[in-house]
């Protein structure tokens, strides 16, 4: 529909209709330079460490395996950056975008 400019079809059966989405998506075109404050931590333990770093986290060979990176995975808040873009907030490799979807009705 988009390709031949058609907003709307009607038939005798049924109304199809192409619209435009209520929220922009998030689209990342480069992920390698991002900002660190769009990045978060995920790390995976055992409940018996899980307890030791609740407790206290004093220098020491647990302190080094947890930020040693095993086991310990970054990922982008891909939330987060959604929002500084509505904001206004300018991320180079980031854009938000409003797609389409096909009502049939």
């Amino acid at each position: 529909m988009a390709s031949h400019e058609l907003k709307r079809l009607q038939g005798p059966l049924n109304t199809i209709t192409l619209a435009s989405n209520s929220a922009e998506s998030l689209v990342l075109d480069e992920t390698a330079h991002m900002p660190d404050t769009f990045h978060k931590v995920l790390a995976e333990v055992a409940w018996n460490e899980w307890e030791e770093i609740m407790a206290a986290l004093p220098d020491g060979l647990l302190r080094e395996r947890l930020t040693g990176g095993n086991g310990v995975r970054r990922e982008l808040d891909r939330a987060r950056l959604a929002e500084a873009l509505k904001a206004g907030v300018t991320v180079s490799g980031a854009r938000l975008v409003r797609g389409q979807h096909v009502r049939i009705g």
